[in-house]
C-alpha cells in the first residue's frame, strides 16, 4: 500500500518506519534537520526494544516530490492542519482516506453529529482549528478519519525515533461512517506493522479516553514545570487534577460520551520521569496544542451550559503563560 505520513515528528517517523519495515510504499513529508537527515540516511532510523532497524522510504518536501498515495495520516498537530491540508491536496483523488492525528478535539469534531448548544455554523472546533473551512473544502468530510494516537516516542536525533513499546496504536475511525469500508487496507497495513488500529472502536469515545488524561497532566505540567512523578506526589495538584476529571467526564458525557476518568499515575516505571509533550513544547519555545487539549472541551462545556470552574481557571492561566512566552 502507498502511503503518506504528513510530518516526521516523533509518532509520524515511528509510524512511517514500522509501515516501512512491514513492506509498505511509504513516503515521509519533512523538511529541516530531519528532512536531511533522511534524505542522506536514505530513510528513518528506528531504535525500539529489538534494536535499530533503517527503514527505507521515500522522502517528499512538497507534494511534487511524491507520487500517487493511497492513503494519508497527518501527524502535524492541531493548530498546523490547515497547512497540512494546503500540502496534500495536489495529492488527493477520488476517495484516498486522509486521518488526522491529534491529541486532543480534532477540527472536525462537530461534524454529522447534533451537539447540545451548539450551532453547526459556529461549532468551537472548526472555528478555533479551520476558521475559513478551508480543511472542509480541500479534504472533505466524506474522505477524514480520525486518529487517536497511542504511541510513546522520542526523536533523539534528526531522522532517529525511539520506540520502547510494543503496544502501539493508531486508532482510526471514518467520520462518515459510510466510509468506514474504504479503510480495510490501511487497517490491514497497520496491523502488519504491529500496530492497532482500533477497529469496532467509537471514534469519539476513543478521542475523549486519551483527551481526559493529556487534558490533566498536559496543561498542570506546563504550568508547574514539573514531571509526571513530581504532580503525582503532590496531592494538592492532584485534587485539582480529580476536579479536572469530574468536570471533563461532564462534558463528555453532555455530548453523547459515556466514559469514567480518574486520574492515575504509575508510581514506577519510565512514565514516572516522562515529561509531558506540551510542557517539552512550551520549553523548547513551540506552540503547544492548547486549543484541542483544553480550549476546546472548555468551549464546549459552556455551549451545553455546563460549569466547569477547574477547567475554566487552568484553561485560562495556561493561556496567560502562553501568550506571554509568545506561543499564542
Amino acid at each position: 500500500m502507498r502511503i503518506a505520513i504528513f510530518g516526521a515528528g516523533a509518532v509520524g517517523s515511528l509510524m512511517a518506519a514500522r509501515l516501512a519495515l512491514a513492506g509498505s510504499d511509504v513516503t515521509v513529508f519533512a523538511r529541516g534537520p530531519n528532512a536531511d537527515a533522511i534524505a542522506e540516511r536514505g530513510g528513518i532510523l528506528l531504535r525500539d526494544i529489538r534494536g535499530e532497524h533503517l527503514a527505507h522510504l521515500r522522502l517528499a518536501r512538497t507534494a511534487a516530490d511524491a507520487g500517487a498515495i493511497d492513503a494519508i495520516i497527518v501527524t502535524t498537530k492541531g493548530h498546523q492542519h490547515v497547512e497540512a491540508a494546503r500540502a496534500i491536496a495536489p495529492l488527493l483523488t477520488a476517495d484516498q482516506p486522509v486521518a488526522f492525528a491529534v491529541n486532543g478535539l480534532p477540527w472536525w469534531y462537530g461534524a454529522n453529529v447534533a451537539l447540545p448548544g451548539v450551532d453547526p455554523a459556529r461549532d468551537p472546533a472548526r472555528l478555533a482549528l479551520d476558521p475559513t473551512g478551508e480543511i472542509g473544502r480541500l479534504v472533505g468530510i466524506g474522505r477524514t478519519v480520525g486518529a487517536v494516537i497511542h504511541s510513546p516516542n522520542t526523536i533523539e536525533a534528526p531522522g532517529v525515533v525511539a520506540n520502547r513499546t510494543e503496544q502501539n496504536a493508531l486508532v482510526l475511525g471514518a467520520v462518515d461512517a459510510a466510509f468506514e469500508p474504504r479503510l480495510a487496507p490501511l487497517r490491514q497495513a497497520l496491523r502488519a506493522a504491529g500496530i492497532d488500529s482500533g477497529e469496532d472502536r467509537p471514534i469519539r469515545t476513543e478521542i475523549w479516553k486519551k483527551l481526559m488524561y493529556t487534558m490533566c497532566m498536559g496543561p498542570m505540567a506546563s504550568l508547574t514545570g514539573l514531571r509526571n512523578g513530581q504532580i503525582r506526589s503532590d496531592p494538592d495538584l492532584i485534587a485539582i487534577l480529580d476536579k479536572v476529571s469530574a468536570e471533563g467526564v461532564a462534558i463528555a458525557r453532555a455530548h453523547g460520551v459515556d466514559i469514567d476518568f480518574r486520574i492515575e499515575i504509575p508510581a514506577t516505571g519510565a512514565i514516572v520521569n516522562h515529561k509531558q509533550s506540551m510542557l517539552q513544547d512550551v520549553e523548547r519555545g513551540r506552540r503547544p496544542e492548547y486549543e484541542p487539549i483544553i480550549g476546546l472541551p472548555r468551549a464546549y462545556a459552556h455551549a451545553a451550559g455546563l460549569a466547569c470552574p477547574t477547567i475554566d481557571a487552568m484553561a485560562s492561566l495556561l493561556k496567560g503563560r502562553l501568550q506571554g512566552a509568545e506561543l499564542l
